[in-house]
């Protein structure tokens, strides 16, 4: 009984091991490589949806903006929100430029525009790209605000 015992253990042992398999030829625990996705400026084109928020003045930024995969923003237009109220939207126009490396971090510049709302200006992002170019997020690292966001291709 005790040499069937130990039979079964070998077997045991040499199957968890992967023995014998030409389809195991790995050591166990061995992750399986994984391509990471290649990134550059040309990674963005297209039109994206845009969010931004601001916490400390509870603000809430809606729109589009178009990236032109050469590093260039344009078409960009956003309704501003304040203090919760989505009743009362501020236009503002959003033109700028993007960067982004092999490894999908990169920086974009906002300039935002408008007659009506007070938050307009130039606001510097580092940005970090998702989903081969398809989605990106976005921190304000001008330290002026405090903006966060995101990108989404449409």
């Amino acid at each position: 009984m005790h040499r069937f015992s130990a039979l079964i253990l070998s077997f045991a042992v040499a199957a968890a091991l992967g023995c014998g398999s030409s389809a195991n030829s790995g050591s166990i625990g061995s992750p399986t490589p994984v391509q990471a996705a290649a990134y550059s400026t040309a990674s963005f084109a297209g039109t994206y949806a845009i969010q931004l928020s601001q916490a400390s003045i509870a603000l809430n930024s809606l729109g589009t903006i178009t990236a032109d995969g050469a590093g260039n923003l344009s078409s960009g237009t956003l309704a501003e929100y304040y203090s919760g109220d989505f009743s009362a939207a501020c236009p503002v126009t959003v033109t700028g430029t993007y960067t982004v490396d092999s490894a999908g971090t990169g920086s974009a510049t906002l300039v935002f525009t408008s007659s009506h709302c007070a938050e307009t200006g130039t606001v510097q992002f580092a940005l970090q790209a998702a989903q081969q170019g398809s989605t990106a997020l976005l921190v304000e690292s001008d330290q002026q605000t405090g903006l966060s966001g995101s990108l989404s291709k449409k």
